[in-house]
C-alpha cells in the first residue's frame, strides 16, 4: 500500500478547524492518497522548523492577517528556510497582501477602477493631498490597502470632503490608504468571480449587495449564486491570469461589468474563497490540481 502524502491548510486561530467549504476538499485529496492537516498560523505551538515532514503547505483561510499583519509577514518569511513546497509561493502572497498590486496590473494594461494610493502616514490631516477630480465618479470609495471583508471600507460621495479627509486621515496614520473610483453597477449586477485551478478556469459565481449596501460580503448581507460567464468575461479574466509569470495553485478574479467596459476589483491569489460548495465538481477539480503540483518535477518552494 502506497504511503499517504501529506499536505497542511493553513488557517488561522478565527477558522481554526477550517471553513466548510475547504472541508469539501479534504475526501477527493483521500482518494488521490493525499492527507490534509490543519496549520493555524497564528497558534504559538505551531513551529515553523516542525514542518519539514509536509508534502506541501497551501493557503486557505488567514483570514484575520489585516489585523496581524508585520506578524502575518514575518511568518510567510520564515517559511522560506523550510524545503517545503508553499502554494501560492510566499512571493507571490507577499505581492498580493497590499491592493497596490492593482496598479501593478494596470501598468500591464489591465483596466481596474481609477485608483490613488497613499502610503501610511503621508495623508494630509488638514486638506486633500491631491486633486479628487482625477477620480472619475460621483462617489468615492476610500479603504486600506490591506483589508478583508469590507473592514474599514467606506463609499462617500466626492462633494463630503470633509467625510473624505476624516476617514483617510484615520486609516493613514498607521495603514497604506487605497482611495477609489466606484462602479455603480456593484450594486445593480453585483460582482463576478471567477476561480482558476493551476490557471485554468473550474468555476465561476455571482455575488449581490443587499439592497442600500455597496460592499458584496456576507458579512454585509451579500449573497451569491452560481454563474456562467459570458465568453467576454472569461477572457477579461483569462488575461488578467495570464499577466501572472509565477505558477499559481488557485486564484480568483474579481469584476465588474460597467457598459462596454470590465473592471478588475481584486485578483485574490493568497488565500480565496475557493466557493468548491457552488459547483459539484470544483472540490475534485481542486484536489486534481494540488495532485498535478505535487507531482510536478518542476515546484518551485518559494
Amino acid at each position: 500500500m502506497s504511503t499517504l502524502r501529506k499536505i497542511a491548510f493553513v488557517t488561522s486561530e478565527a477558522d481554526p478547524n477550517l471553513i466548510s467549504d475547504d472541508k469539501l476538499a479534504i475526501e477527493p485529496l483521500l482518494k488521490l492518497g493525499i492527507e490534509v492537516e490543519i496549520l493555524v498560523w497564528d497558534r504559538p505551538t505551531n513551529k515553523i522548523e516542525h514542518l519539514d515532514y509536509l508534502d506541501g503547505i497551501i493557503f486557505r483561510s488567514c483570514w484575520n492577517y489585516h489585523k496581524k499583519h508585520e506578524q502575518f509577514m514575518g511568518w510567510l518569511n520564515s517559511l522560506r528556510s523550510r524545503h517545503v513546497p508553499v502554494f501560492n509561493s510566499v512571493d507571490i502572497n507577499l505581492w498580493n497582501l497590499s491592493k497596490k498590486y492593482l496598479l501593478d496590473l494596470e501598468l500591464c494594461g489591465v483596466c481596474i477602477p481609477e485608483t490613488v494610493f497613499i502610503p501610511a502616514g503621508t495623508f494630509g490631516e488638514t486638506q486633500l493631498s491631491f486633486d479628487l477630480s482625477a477620480i472619475p465618479s460621483d462617489k468615492i470609495v476610500v479603504k486600506p490597502a490591506v483589508s478583508l471583508n469590507g473592514e474599514d471600507t467606506y463609499l462617500i460621495e466626492k462633494a463630503d470632503t470633509e467625510g473624505i479627509l476624516k476617514h483617510s486621515a484615520e486609516i493613514n496614520k498607521t495603514r497604506d490608504l487605497l482611495l477609489q473610483q466606484f462602479i455603480p453597477e456593484i450594486q445593480s449586477g453585483g460582482e463576478l468571480s471567477l476561480i482558476f485551478f493551476n490557471k485554468k478556469f473550474s468555476h465561476a459565481i455571482q455575488k449581490t449587495a443587499k439592497a442600500g449596501e455597496f460592499r458584496i460580503h456576507e458579512e454585509h448581507g451579500g449573497s451569491r449564486r452560481a454563474y456562467t460567464p459570458t465568453a467576454e468575461v472569461l477572457k477579461f479574466a483569462s488575461d488578467v491570469v495570464s499577466h501572472i509569470t509565477d505558477d499559481m495553485l488557485f486564484c480568483r478574479v474579481d469584476l465588474v461589468q460597467s457598459g462596454k467596459k470590465i473592471y478588475l476589483i481584486e485578483l485574490e491569489i493568497l488565500d480565496p474563497m475557493l466557493f468548491l460548495g457552488m459547483d459539484p465538481g470544483a472540490p475534485a477539480r481542486f484536489a486534481d490540481a494540488i495532485s498535478s503540483v505535487l507531482d510536478s518535477g518542476d515546484i518551485i518552494f518559494m
